[in-house]
């Protein structure tokens, strides 16, 4: 099925081009290659390359929402309804800051033997301690 969508989508990229390119612009026809039975895995993959950092899109496309509709849907969050300062995005490992890592550092007193003889080891063989 997608062979002859490519067919389609190439003959109407120079259907556009034939008649409205010039030297600076030019004009490419594309399907997605989504299908009734690789919608979920194709919206599920493109929805995980946003994620790290690729189009979002993609996965928008893949919904059936409009570049248009995601441009004013984008306005409208960020900047009549404010929501970027109100809803924080749950945090994963690849959005956290590593500013403060572990357990908070205990009190002298409150560590014991064997945590004060590993700090003391750690001076005398040069590592860092923190």
């Amino acid at each position: 099925m997608m062979h002859l969508a490519n067919k389609y989508s190439m003959f109407l990229s120079n259907l556009l081009n034939l008649v409205f390119s010039n030297t600076n612009i030019n004009f490419k026809y594309e399907f997605l290659p989504i299908t009734y039975y690789n919608e979920s895995t194709f919206i599920t993959d493109s929805f995980k390359l946003a994620q790290s950092g690729y189009s979002f899109i993609l996965p928008a496309l893949a919904l059936g929402v409009t570049q248009r509709d995601l441009g004013n849907l984008k306005d409208l969050e960020n900047d009549v309804m404010k929501l970027g300062e109100k809803l924080k995005p749950l945090q994963s490992a690849y959005t956290q800051s590593a500013n403060s890592v572990g357990a908070p550092e205990k009190s002298s007193d409150e560590k014991s033997e064997k945590t004060i003889a590993n700090e003391v080891s750690l001076d005398n063989q040069g590592g860092v301690n923190e």
